[in-house]
């Protein structure tokens, strides 16, 4: 717990720390500390954000229950980095529980373009099949999953 008071105490004392600020912002979402990411990355300010940044902004949007603000700036990071992996998940999986299934397929074939990302992007295209009442489909991708099921756990 020492390192982000260190990080904070160097963060009041500046206010164009932009090195500082996004690894407190991306530190503060994978502990879970959503609302100062999101006020750290208002900081940061758009312009300034790279295609990590948002998908991270992004997470933290969707676990406070914004869909929409997480879509927007997921849209976002794809316009910076087209296929950035953890971008095309996040919005396959909005996507899907919007029952937007047209564009959840479309992300998935282009994550299942990158190989560490296959069997993930399979077992989203096997869910999507069968929220689209096709089981033979859905099992179909499941099984190709499989064939690369030591992703699915990393």
């Amino acid at each position: 717990m020492k390192r982000p008071r260190t990080w904070r105490a160097r963060l009041k004392g500046t206010t164009d720390d932009r090195a500082a600020v996004r690894l407190l912002a991306r530190a503060s979402v994978h502990l879970g500390r959503d609302s100062s990411a999101l006020l750290l990355f208002e900081r940061i300010g758009n312009r300034s954000m790279m295609a990590d940044d948002l998908y991270l902004l992004g997470v933290a949007l969707s676990r406070t229950g914004n869909d929409k603000g997480s879509t927007e700036v997921w849209t976002q990071g794809l316009r910076a980095d087209p296929d950035h992996p953890q971008i095309l998940h996040g919005m396959i999986k909005v996507n899907l529980k919007m029952d937007r299934f047209f564009e959840a397929a479309a992300e998935a074939r282009r994550l299942a373009k990158q190989p560490a990302w296959q069997a993930r992007a399979n077992e989203l295209l096997g869910r999507i099949q069968y929220a689209r009442n096709d089981p033979a489909g859905a099992v179909e991708f499941w099984q190709r999953a499989l064939e690369h099921e030591s992703e699915l756990t990393v």
